[in-house]
């Protein structure tokens, strides 16, 4: 592929939004938990087990982050709360 092709999409890639300091403010503490562990790449079932909830609760807790933080699948959603976090490390 020629670089004019790799340019090209690149460009037509969207660049992911960050997140706000006021959407993770947003998320309750479960939800904040729940994210942690999804940012950390963590199946429902694994989340569910260390955090003493029922499977279908942590679907429904993902399903309220995915929403707040604008993301249409947990990878999205984990890169951008990864971007968050590298963010937060790096200023505090």
């Amino acid at each position: 592929m020629s670089p004019d092709g790799v340019d090209a999409i690149q460009q037509a890639v969207p660049k992911p939004v960050p997140i706000s300091g006021d959407t993770c403010a947003s998320l309750t503490s479960r939800q904040a938990a729940v994210a942690e562990a999804l940012r950390q790449g963590k199946p429902n079932k694994i989340i569910a087990y260390e955090l003493g909830l029922c499977e279908n609760t942590v679907k429904v807790h993902v399903r309220s982050i995915l929403t707040k933080l604008n993301a249409t699948n947990r990878t999205e959603a984990a890169f951008k709360l990864n971007e968050h976090h590298a963010e937060a490390q790096s200023s505090g």
